[in-house]
């Protein structure tokens, strides 16, 4: 994940998706995107998987590191 990013639980998440306005959504892959209005991105959501030896990982939730 880039740097731009830093994971968040899942409550960190949904609050800072319901401050955002005019959100769009793209799925790639395993992978969730959410985008603002400037089609920047704002958040991604990495879904729960199985490796291969049967262990659940459990879904990621990353939000956008705002410039201090």
């Amino acid at each position: 994940m880039s740097k731009k990013f830093q994971q968040v639980s899942y409550a960190q998440f949904r609050q800072a998706m319901s401050r955002a306005a005019g959100q769009r959504v793209k799925n790639k892959g395993l992978d969730t995107y959410v985008y603002d209005h400037n089609n920047h991105p704002l958040a991604v959501l990495k879904a729960a998987s199985m490796d291969a030896f049967g262990r659940i990982i459990p879904a990621q939730y990353f939000v956008r590191q705002l410039a201090a």
